[in-house]
């Protein structure tokens, strides 16, 4: 009793050798011995894939990471000092600012005050002791 022929997709000439030769009767026996093969390399990706990780591993990931956060926190608190010195410096700086615009402003008020004549009549009354005709001068007694 010949056996019932097994259609294999694609394989239209192995399948003709396969009846050829009358090796029919070895396709379960393969296609068994394959799959256990497949569950074999299945089981050994798995293993691969799901490593546990070793306690020298662990313990440097997590060290690493304590490192790091307390490295930012130092950093975050150094920054956080710099900004209220910096804070501080500016406000110097600004109110040093306001000062010399007000000192500016003085002394172009000054350099106006320069121009004018009554500038040149005080300078003249107090340096070089000049008076107007007819006017008298009162000096108090501590300067004599």
């Amino acid at each position: 009793m010949p056996a019932k022929p097994y259609k294999i997709r694609g394989c239209g000439k192995l399948q003709e050798r396969i009846f050829e030769h009358n090796i029919l009767y070895l396709l379960p026996t393969v296609y068994t011995v394959y799959c256990r093969n497949l569950e074999k390399v299945g089981e050994t990706l798995a293993r691969k894939r799901h490593k546990k990780l070793s306690k020298a591993t662990i313990f440097g990931a997590i060290l690493l990471t304590v490192v790091l956060c307390g490295t930012l926190s130092y950093k975050q608190k150094v920054m956080g000092t710099q900004e209220k010195e910096y804070s501080a410096q500016i406000k110097e700086l600004q109110k040093q600012n306001k000062e010399l615009k007000e000192e500016k402003e003085d002394l172009k008020d000054l350099e106006e005050y320069v121009k004018t004549d009554e500038y040149a009549e005080e300078v003249a009354r107090e340096k070089f002791g000049l008076v107007y005709k007819g006017e008298i001068i009162f000096k108090p007694e501590d300067e004599q």
